[in-house]
């Protein structure tokens, strides 16, 4: 297991570092990998409003605090701590939330994470409750938060009560690394914010596309031919990888031989907003969600004698940053080693299918 903890404070004996060193030193005791970070030293640029993020999943600036998102994107868990300025978080957390593309990207999507804010007085509740709002708004189990008072220079006069707070917070987040812990409330805000962007949305025509992944130069411009013809419900799209090998070319085969015999194409999802409202959005699954709102697409354009198909011009430009982490034959070599557990799924029955499903998309860095 891997957690990334953020220290959002320039100084580097403060009581937010001090914090977060103990729960790192408490992490280590239970065999847990960590990777510390220290704002105040990397090299990390303002946010410019670019929206490059919007269009690609990544930063168009390479610097550190993009190298950051991509090590809390492999990791397991993250702690997020700030001191608090004007009853807010630090500039240097702002800075990083606003480059970290955290919600669109669903960054933290069922990672265990901590938050901690430090301050003098009240407005540290209030810097707490932003980096909540992140943790949750972004999909991660906010497996623990507290808020730490003390006089400026004054980590010793509260060394007891912060090493018990910090004792607490570690073994909260080992039960949500371990996925002992339940977040029922986090998931049912989770799902409506997810859903809002679509609810909120002013535009006649809804475009989805999963993180990490880019789309093709003109694939607007077919969507809007597609649903102006009034033949077409919606749709999704083929995958294509960013690089190809022998293995990657076998995965590539599979999927299309997948989507050609169910129909269900995914990875873009587009259609009119009326469609997505009238289907209640995006489903929030643990995964397979792409399948869902596909047959949800599919099975309303079928009521309204339209077709559910697919983009035949563009397509998705899929990353293959999983397979350079972990070899081109990683799914196929999972496929293999749970052979029975896909045919018992097959039969009807779905014991083990939880545990290949966050193999395969969510938990796989727990062995590597």
């Amino acid at each position: 297991m891997k957690v990334v903890i953020i220290n959002g404070s320039y100084r580097k004996s403060g009581i937010t570092a001090s914090a977060l060193h103990m729960i790192e030193a408490g992490l280590k005791e239970e065999g847990v990998e960590t990777s510390f970070h220290d704002l105040g030293e990397i090299c990390m640029s303002h946010c410019t409003g670019c929206c490059s993020c919007y269009k690609t999943g990544h930063c168009c600036m390479k610097d550190d605090a993009e190298r950051i998102s991509e090590l809390i994107a492999e990791a397991d868990g993250l702690v997020l701590g700030t001191p608090t300025y004007a009853s807010n978080v630090s500039g240097l957390t702002k800075d990083f939330i606003d480059r970290g593309h955290f919600v669109i990207e669903q960054l933290l999507r069922d990672k265990a994470c901590v938050t901690i804010a430090t301050g003098e007085n009240y407005g540290s509740r209030d810097a707490r409750k932003v980096l909540d709002k992140l943790v949750i708004y972004s999909g991660g189990l906010l497996c623990d938060s507290f808020a730490m008072n003390a006089p400026f220079n004054g980590t010793d006069m509260v060394r007891e009560e912060l090493s018990e707070k910090c004792r607490r917070t570690t073994r909260k987040i080992m039960k949500g690394l371990q996925k002992k812990s339940f977040h029922p409330i986090q998931k049912m805000i989770h799902f409506v914010v997810l859903n809002a962007g679509i609810a909120a949305a002013e535009g006649r025509i809804i475009v989805t596309i999963d993180a990490d992944n880019r789309m093709t130069k003109k694939t607007l411009c077919e969507i809007y031919g597609l649903l102006r013809s009034g033949k077409f419900i919606g749709g999704g799209a083929p995958i294509r990888f960013e690089r190809y090998s022998f293995p990657l070319w076998c995965n590539d085969m599979l999927c299309r031989v997948s989507f050609g015999l169910t129909g269900l194409y995914s990875g873009i999802f587009w259609a009119k907003k009326e469609t997505f409202d009238a289907i209640g959005g995006f489903a929030d699954l643990k995964a397979m969600e792409d399948v869902a709102t596909a047959k949800l697409l599919k099975k309303y354009g079928k009521q309204h004698g339209k077709k559910y198909t697919t983009l035949r011009k563009n397509y998705l430009i899929n990353s293959t940053r999983k397979y350079d982490d972990l070899g081109d034959w990683l799914y196929f070599r999972l496929m293999i080693e749970n052979a029975g557990v896909l045919i018992r799924a097959a039969l009807g029955d779905r014991s083990g299918m939880d545990s290949l499903l966050d193999r395969m998309f969510y938990d796989y860095n727990d062995e590597h």
